[in-house]
C-alpha cells in the first residue's frame, strides 16, 4: 500500500476539498456501473473516507468530533419530529 501525502498540510483546506469532491464523484460512478466489483467500491469509498479525514483536519477538527455532531443532530432530530 502506497502512503499518500498532500502538500501544505494545515495550510492547504482547497486541495483536500477538491480531492474529496472527485473521489465522491468517482465512487458515484463506481454504484452507477453494474460492472463494479465490490472491491472497486470498497477502494473508492476508502478514497472519499481518506479525503473528508484530510478536510477535517484541515479544518483544525477531529474526525470524532464530526461523528459525535452528526449523533447530535440525530438525536435533535428525532425529538423534534415527536413534538
Amino acid at each position: 500500500m502506497e502512503m499518500v501525502v498532500y502538500p501544505s498540510i494545515g495550510n492547504n483546506l482547497p486541495y483536500t476539498i477538491l480531492g474529496l469532491i472527485e473521489e465522491f464523484a468517482e465512487f458515484q460512478l463506481k454504484l452507477a456501473d453494474l460492472n463494479s466489483s465490490t472491491t472497486d467500491l470498497i477502494n473508492e469509498a476508502g478514497d472519499v473516507y481518506w479525503y473528508s479525514n484530510a478536510v477535517i483536519l484541515e479544518l483544525g477538527l477531529e474526525f470524532e468530533d464530526v461523528l459525535l455532531n452528526i449523533d447530535v443532530m440525530k438525536h435533535k432530530k428525532i425529538h423534534t419530529k415527536r413534538q
